[in-house]
């Protein structure tokens, strides 16, 4: 599981204890255990709902009860309930402070170079992925270049780190989106948000010939 950080009184940065994630594994364990579903990944019971029939308001309640066990060790450690929820369901942190799991693999080892135009499919959440979540926007061929601003910051991080066809979901925190500000009525400010992103395609001639 990806180390877990937290911001301490001082503002820098500190490993959760490996206790702390023991704790933590075995309180949702419990949770899944209790509801009666059968053994799968933490990500697929509760988030995903990919290879076990799991309804809607089952998955919420797992979620609810899971987060309970959670949330509370975590927040006395200091840990914002967003990143709390990315431990629960094993996402991976990078040093910025996004945290990302990758669905579906992409291709061969080609990924985006600075500059380079890319094509995407997204869908946008607050508050949760799916059903948890409050959708704000999504498109099925969205085109930007790759790594100069374009976009936010955690879609430059994420999008250059992609191989063609690949699939991640993202959680993003204020300071990768858009901040203090928000965006207008669509997202308050200081909003995590969600995103469920697939590169589609990397775009060719190179960027010198556009």
């Amino acid at each position: 599981m990806a180390v877990a950080r937290c911001r301490s009184s001082c503002g820098g940065a500190r490993r959760l204890s490996p206790l702390l994630l023991r704790v933590c594994a075995a309180a949702v364990a419990a949770v899944v255990a209790a509801a009666g579903v059968r053994r799968a990944p933490l990500s697929t019971v509760a988030l995903h709902g990919r290879g076990t029939v799991v309804p809607t308001q089952r998955r919420q309640a797992l979620l609810a009860a899971a987060s309970g066990l959670i949330l509370s060790p975590t927040v006395a450690h200091g840990i914002e309930p967003a990143s709390a929820l990315a431990l629960l369901l094993g996402f991976t942190s990078t040093s910025s402070g996004l945290q990302y799991e990758i669905v579906k693999e992409g291709s061969g080892d080609l990924k985006p170079d600075k500059g380079r135009r890319v094509l995407v499919e997204y869908t946008g959440w607050l508050d949760g992925f799916d059903d948890r979540g409050t959708l704000f926007d999504s498109s099925n061929s969205f085109g930007f270049r790759a790594g100069v601003k374009q976009v936010i910051k955690a879609w430059d991080e994420s999008v250059m780190d992609m191989r063609v066809g690949e699939r991640r979901r993202i959680i993003v925190p204020p300071e990768l989106g858009y901040g203090k500000k928000g965006a207008g009525d669509v997202i308050p400010p200081d909003a995590t948000l969600y995103f469920d992103v697939v590169l589609k395609k990397i775009l060719f001639p190179p960027q010198s010939s556009r």
